[in-house]
This record gives C-alpha cells, sequence and structure tokens, in this order.
C-alpha cells in the first residue's frame, strides 16, 4: 500500500480504485472540508468534518470513474491544499 503525502495530509492507498483513507492530523482539533473535483471543476465528492481526528478519514470512490481528479483540503485556520488525484480502477 502506497503512500502519497498532499502538503501535510497523507492519502492512502496510491493510486486509490475504491476508497481512499485521508490522513488529517494536520487538521486535528479544526473542521476540515474535503472535495474530489473533476478537472472541469464539477464537484464529485464532497465532505464536511466537524472536527477532525487522528483517524484516517475513509473515502469511497464507489461510482467514481478511472481518470484524472484534483482533491481539495481545506482545515480551519489553515491554507487550502489541491493536488492532483488519479484514480485507477481494476
Amino acid at each position: 500500500m502506497f503512500f502519497a503525502k498532499v502538503a501535510q495530509y497523507m492519502v492512502c492507498p496510491n493510486p486509490p480504485s475504491d476508497y481512499m483513507d485521508i490522513e488529517l492530523t494536520a487538521g486535528s482539533d479544526r473542521r476540515v472540508i474535503i472535495l474530489i473535483t473533476d478537472v472541469a471543476g464539477k464537484i464529485i465528492i464532497q465532505r464536511s468534518i466537524e472536527e477532525a481526528g487522528n483517524d484516517p478519514e475513509r473515502i469511497e470512490l464507489e461510482g467514481v470513474d478511472s481518470g484524472q481528479y484534483f482533491i481539495h483540503i481545506k482545515a480551519e485556520g489553515k491554507r487550502e491544499v489541491t493536488r492532483p488525484l488519479t484514480v485507477t480502477k481494476y
């Protein structure tokens, strides 16, 4: 299983297929918003976490096709992080 560092956040597995776990320790005890968008900017998945903890946040990718996306992570009081994300269905 591979981990990819998204600035101060970790995404596992990399590349994801059916799910991905995001380690949010950099945003712990803060409100965190996670968006997955396609290359046109359309929101595919949106997750709002009232208070992130030390446990990874699992995001199911059911219904998300293989392809290129972007992951946006915004923790309250921190700068938003946006990185490319490749989903690979087997």
